[in-house]
């Protein structure tokens, strides 16, 4: 299935990815980002648009993608189909996904058009509102459509949609 992914996967060069420690300021001030824990027990990265700070260990994902636009990439890489990727290549200590700037950067992305990446970033904005609002039901829907759209793009057969879903749901 690995085998899978990485021929739907785009051979762009993913955005700089930075691991908040004392560095440049201008990573944290302006602009927007995808922010995420450096141990989420469920993969859970989020858009911040201005300034960030963290007292915690997390990544950063900053800048420009020529990949797709961060919102879209942000539905991407909270989908069932990424987790289920890192979990198989990272560090895991129970429930808890160890990540690491290599680990982020090497998260194989699918080629995706204009019109799937308005979709998605139109999706990963109604779910930041559902969770807002923690509305389970609305959030649940959104991820699964999310998730079958991703699924599609990395051309996954039903067998091994199955076998992620069966991995993830346990």
């Amino acid at each position: 299935m690995y085998a899978t992914y990485a021929a739907a996967a785009s051979s762009t060069r993913w955005p700089s990815v930075d691991r908040l420690r004392p560095r440049n300021e201008r990573l944290f001030r302006k602009g927007k980002k995808l922010v995420t824990s450096y141990r989420p027990s469920r993969l859970s990265f989020a858009l911040a648009d201005g300034e960030f700070f963290s007292g915690t260990d997390t990544y950063l994902v900053h800048g420009h993608s020529s990949i797709c636009p961060l919102e879209s990439l942000l539905a991407i890489i909270n989908s069932k189909a990424i987790e289920y990727w890192l979990r198989g290549r990272s560090k895991v200590k129970g429930s808890v996904i160890e990540l690491t700037g290599d680990s982020i950067e090497k998260i194989p992305i699918p080629s995706v058009n204009a019109s799937e990446s308005a979709r998605l970033a139109k999706l990963a904005e109604a779910c930041s509102a559902a969770a807002k609002k923690n509305n389970t039901a609305s959030l649940t829907v959104l991820e699964s459509e999310i998730n079958e759209i991703v699924y599609r793009l990395f051309n996954l057969t039903p067998e091994e949609i199955r076998l992620i879903e069966s991995a993830l749901n346990t």
